[in-house]
């Protein structure tokens, strides 16, 4: 039996984190309705922190660009899977709307670092001929992350909303950490060319 290529374990790592962070990226609207129930802000406050979410991961693209390529993806996913746990469970112990916009910051820094450009990028270094079929693969992390929100909903209606950002939190650590480990930064450091081609020089 012919032996999977590594460049497509790094493509399914990728999907993992994407799929996971971009719940916590377009999914929090479920989230409105019991925060406000329990604070009393009004919608428009609470719909500041998506908006400076957004404004984050912007400003924060050129930097993680930078990043990625002086300390490779694989380093800066790991961070930001870390960072990005904190800043959700940091959210579920908010008490003020200072507190939840930082926490939002600090979520908005994780995602930027594990998000896309980093992913991206580790899967772009292990293909070139396959590259339209792996970024594809990946990037359905995006769409496929809304499958979860039926399921956040239904935690929420369990364990209130505090409760469920704190199994998100762990569960970013949960999933997103050892996925990170899977994902290697070129593959001619193993070697291989992209695309599962054997080096010359092994």
């Amino acid at each position: 039996m012919k032996k999977v290529f590594y460049g497509w374990w790094v493509v399914f790592a990728c999907f993992l984190i994407i799929f996971y962070s971009s719940t916590m990226t377009y999914g929090f609207t479920v989230f409105f309705e019991p925060i406000v129930k329990e604070t009393g802000w009004s919608y428009t406050q609470i719909s500041i922190a998506p908006s400076l979410r957004n404004l984050v991961i912007g400003i924060l693209a050129p930097v993680t660009g930078f990043l990625v390529d002086r300390f490779g993806p694989r380093r800066l996913i790991f961070c930001g899977t870390i960072i990005m746990g904190f800043g959700v469970i940091l959210l579920s112990q908010t008490n003020s709307l200072t507190m939840f916009y930082g926490a939002f910051f600090l979520l908005a820094s994780g995602v930027s670092a594990c998000g896309s450009t980093a992913p991206m990028t580790a899967v772009s270094n292990w293909f070139k001929r396959n590259i339209g079929k792996a970024l594809g693969i990946m990037t359905c992390g995006f769409g496929a992350s809304g499958i979860l929100i039926p399921i956040i909903v239904r935690l929420i209606d369990i364990y209130q909303w505090r409760t469920t950002l704190i199994i998100l939190g762990l569960g970013i650590w949960l999933l997103g950490i050892p996925s990170s480990f899977v994902i290697r930064n070129k593959p001619e450091q193993y070697g291989y060319l992209p695309d599962g081609e054997t080096s010359v020089e092994q």
